[in-house]
């Protein structure tokens, strides 16, 4: 299977994953990965089974039940002071465990092989986090018109956020330190995942 077929159903299964949290309204964390019908289609036989296959190997990798404690102690007021760390483990276990995990399904319907699949593995964790901090500065910073949805929210009710805990401009730094992570995760493919950067430049560029 060729590189940028693998990049491209990777960025598919992550595309189809924001598509989800935009036409239910719900947040990362509560919702299970969207599988994008087409990318059935990427196994080689194109059956139900391998699918169930595919995902039940993602089970294992990334359990259900991280995620939601890290959506459980992200939407907790912030009653006891996090740190960084505290913060990361939220994040790991939310919005980078979904995200990995939409990666992850996308390369092994490509028939990525173990080291390309460790390497989209760290590409969709520092791709996740620096999506969740990009996510916490522009709430703070942009506008509800904007945004398409109520900014503030996060700081009104004081949930556990990058801006709140070190601040917006450490925030910044890191989202750009994580996406050059992600990029440098993608070297093993020989400057053949243009997709994947794409993504991973438009995500911190963006304003809404």
């Amino acid at each position: 299977m060729s590189v940028p077929f693998l990049a491209t159903a990777a960025r598919n299964c992550i595309l189809g994953c924001f598509q989800l949290h935009n036409h239910t309204g719900k947040t990362l964390g509560e919702r299970v990965v969207n599988v994008p019908r087409h990318s059935v289609s990427f196994f080689k036989d194109g059956s139900a089974l391998a699918l169930l296959g595919k995902v039940i190997e993602l089970k294992r990798e990334h359990d259900l039940m991280g995620q939601c404690l890290g959506q459980l102690d992200f939407l907790r007021p912030i009653r006891r002071k996090i740190d960084m760390a505290g913060l990361r483990y939220i994040h790991e276990n939310k919005t980078a465990a979904i995200l990995t995990t939409s990666a992850r399904l996308g390369a092994m319907s490509a028939n990525a092989d173990a080291k390309k699949l460790a390497a989209i593995t760290k590409f969709g964790r520092a791709l996740g986090l620096a999506f969740q901090i990009i996510d916490d500065i522009l709430d703070v910073t942009q506008t509800s018109e904007k945004l398409g949805k109520s900014a503030g929210k996060d700081a009104a009710a004081k949930k556990a956020t990058y801006p709140a805990v070190i601040g917006l401009k450490k925030s910044r730094l890191e989202a750009k330190r994580l996406t050059r992570r992600a990029h440098n995760a993608l070297s093993i493919f020989d400057g053949k995942a243009e997709a994947l950067h794409a993504l991973a430049n438009y995500l911190l560029e963006r304003e809404y």
